[in-house]
Order: structure tokens, then C-alpha cells, then sequence
């Protein structure tokens, strides 16, 4: 019994390792046929996937561009004349072509440019009732004491037009407790102009953030600068250079009436 018994457990081992074996080979059949039907594609070379990009872009059929066909500026793109080879009429290249040929930086000459102080011109056409006088002190008919003079006082019937002295940007509009009515702005090369004892009422359109050339119109001649009611009327003007003070008359010609721009 006992031998029979065994016998019978061999064969059942045998059937069990003989159908792992088969569902073994029956999968891998099955992965070959699969694999048979549908056989991988092998990557394609640079060339041709950048044949398919083209075809799928829409454009297969086109002719490539040429670089002498398009003239390019920033993101957009100016198509050239086929006939002439020139660019349009209302194209305006004087910017981006500016110092292509010999080599130099459009922008860094740009950068250059704001750094350097602009001609002054004078605000009014008076002559200079007192100097500037940045440390040594001088009398104040007003105060009747002695103290530091930071602009120059130019002599304007009270309404006169005050002209800005360069090209530049209303910086601000302000009422000083003691200097009235008063403008600054700022010009190129680190320049503040300054316009006090103004009258209080500005001119239409003048506001800060307005950028205004030489010699337009900001304003008129006050009597609001309380510590210089004493003075003959009067335009007081400062000058800031790199926000260090200096004298007006260094930078400006106010012995010729003609560099004041009236408009």
C-alpha cells in the first residue's frame, strides 16, 4: 500500500510540473505573436524627425526662408521687397542699425547719453538779483540775519512765465511753509532742477510724471516765499547735481536773454 502510495504522489507531482511547464511555454508563444503583429518601431534618425516636425507644422510644401528674404527686429518680422530688396517705406531700422557697423552697443550708447548733463537754459529772462552762496553765509533782507543762499534769485515781474531749463520729467509739485509754491525735475545726468516761489496757481496740463522739454512753460512768478518777501520779485532757482547741491550760474548763461525759450 505503501509503495502505491507513493507512486501516485510522484505521478501527481509530475502532471503538476509537467502543466507549469506547459502554461509557461504557452505564454511565451503568446508574446511572440504579439510581438509578431506589432513589432516596435526603432527610433528615427535626426534627420527624419525633424522631416516628420516640418510635416506636421503645415508647412512641408513651402519653400525655406531665406535669410535675405527677412529682416528681423526684436519679435517682429519686416518682409523684404522681392523685386527692389528693400524695406518697406514706414520701416524704422535707425535705431537697431545705429552702431551695427563699427561694433558698438546701441543701448550702452543710450545709457551713455542719460549720463550726460543737457545744455541749460536760462527759466526767465531777469538778471541775477542775489548769487548762490552754498557755505558761505549771506544776509537775508527778510530774516535779517546771515545764512546760506542754496539758488540763485532772478529778477521777474510777479506773473512772469518760468521756462524749464532742459529737457526732463516733472519730478513734483509741492507748497514749501517757507518757499511757496514750488516744481522740481529731473533731467539727464542726474540733474534736479528746482523753481520756488512760484505762484500757486500751475498751469493747465503741468502735473507730476509730465516730461517737458527746454523751455516749456511750468509756471509763473509768485510772492509765496515767505523768508524772501523782501526781495525785489523774483524767480528762486536751484540745482541738484547727483543730489548734491550746486550754483545755477555755473551751468547756465543768464547774461544772454535769448537762450530763454518762450512756448
Amino acid at each position: 500500500m505503501d509503495n502505491r502510495a507513493k507512486r501516485k504522489a510522484d505521478r501527481q507531482n509530475l502532471y503538476v510540473t509537467v502543466t507549469v511547464i506547459l502554461m509557461m511555454v504557452a505564454v511565451v508563444v503568446a508574446i511572440a505573436v504579439s510581438l509578431a503583429k506589432n513589432p516596435a518601431e526603432a527610433p528615427k534618425p535626426p534627420e527624419e524627425a525633424e522631416s516628420d516636425t516640418v510635416k506636421d507644422s503645415g508647412f512641408a510644401d513651402e519653400e525655406p526662408l531665406e535669410t535675405e528674404d527677412v529682416f528681423l527686429r526684436g519679435d517682429e518680422t519686416e518682409a523684404v521687397d522681392d523685386e527692389t530688396g528693400e524695406l518697406p517705406e514706414d520701416t524704422d531700422v535707425s535705431r537697431d542699425t545705429e552702431g551695427a557697423e563699427d561694433g558698438t552697443d546701441v543701448d550702452a550708447d543710450a545709457d551713455a547719453d542719460a549720463s550726460v548733463l543737457p545744455q541749460f537754459i536760462a527759466p526767465v529772462r531777469g538778471e541775477v538779483i542775489r548769487d548762490c552762496s552754498l557755505e558761505v553765509p549771506v544776509f537775508s533782507l527778510t530774516m535779517e540775519d546771515y545764512r546760506t543762499h542754496t539758488g540763485v534769485d532772478l529778477y521777474c515781474e510777479q506773473g512772469g512765465d518760468v521756462a524749464c531749463i532742459a529737457r526732463g520729467r516733472i519730478k513734483e509739485i509741492w507748497d514749501d511753509p517757507m518757499m511757496g509754491t514750488c516744481i522740481s525735475v529731473e533731467h539727464a545726468g542726474g540733474a534736479v532742477s528746482v523753481y520756488k516761489n512760484l505762484c500757486e496757481d500751475i498751469p493747465d496740463g503741468i502735473e507730476a510724471g509730465l516730461a517737458v522739454d527746454a523751455g516749456r512753460i511750468i509756471g509763473s512768478v509768485g510772492n509765496t516765499a515767505l523768508i524772501e518777501l523782501a526781495e525785489e520779485s523774483h524767480l528762486h532757482l536751484e540745482l541738484y547735481i547727483n543730489g548734491v547741491a550746486a550754483d545755477p550760474a555755473e551751468y547756465i548763461d543768464f547774461s544772454s536773454s535769448s537762450v530763454f525759450a518762450e512756448g
